[in-house]
């Protein structure tokens, strides 16, 4: 499978080529890790979707860790402030799509949360405190209206974007809508565990433990 880097997945492969380049420091694994990095800084603009978040966290976030390349900054930057124009103070969190508007004013899916890695990074980086406080408030909604009484989650919330209530709660890529158990997504346990630790916040993690 090839793509360009506007699919979602597109931070994913040169996230692993930096992981692989972690484990074994050879200049062929950082040759490869760079060049597919690049590929896809162009997303660092981009604003119509919540994917921007480890799109560039995976592969310029890994880069800047791995090589201290002070080019990456720039872009994480930029890219986190993209990522922060899909935050409605109203809603307090990132909005997911924008289309099927027939059926949601403001969807928010759980991977979402994965996405907040590169806000948290921004904030300690940049100074600004905007972008944790969007970090934090996303995580905090998450936990409060995205789990059912077992601990699975629904994969869809759509907020009223008047009250910042949810209005509709779904599952729209995985079992059957409202099925108990249905989504235990990845982003869940990536997402959580690193707003526990940028937070140390105790009703965060008992959630999480459960």
């Amino acid at each position: 499978m090839s793509s360009d880097s506007r699919w979602w997945c597109s931070g994913f492969f040169p996230g692993v080529l930096w992981y692989l380049y972690e484990n074994n420091r050879s200049a062929e694994l950082l040759k490869y890790a760079k060049l597919y990095t690049s590929r896809v800084e162009r997303e660092k603009y981009t604003t119509d979707n919540h994917d921007v978040g480890f799109m560039l966290y995976c592969s310029f976030g890994n880069g800047l860790r791995l090589t201290g390349d002070p080019s990456y900054n720039e872009v994480l930057l930029t890219g986190a402030k993209s990522l922060a124009t899909r935050y409605k103070p109203q809603v307090g969190l990132i909005r997911s799509w924008d289309h099927n508007k027939k059926l949601w004013q403001y969807p928010v899916i759980i991977d979402n949360i994965m996405n907040l890695e590169l806000l948290l990074w921004a904030s300690r980086y940049s100074g600004d405190p905007v972008f944790k406080q969007i970090a934090i408030s996303h995580a905090d909604k998450t936990m409060q209206y995205h789990f059912r009484p077992d601990y699975s989650s629904y994969h869809v919330v759509s907020y009223d974007t008047i009250s910042g209530q949810p209005h509709l709660k779904q599952t729209h890529q995985e079992l059957p809508m409202n099925q108990p158990g249905a989504v235990a997504r990845p982003g869940v346990y990536t997402g959580i565990p690193t707003c526990i630790v940028r937070r140390r916040n105790n009703v965060t993690w008992n959630r999480r433990r459960k």
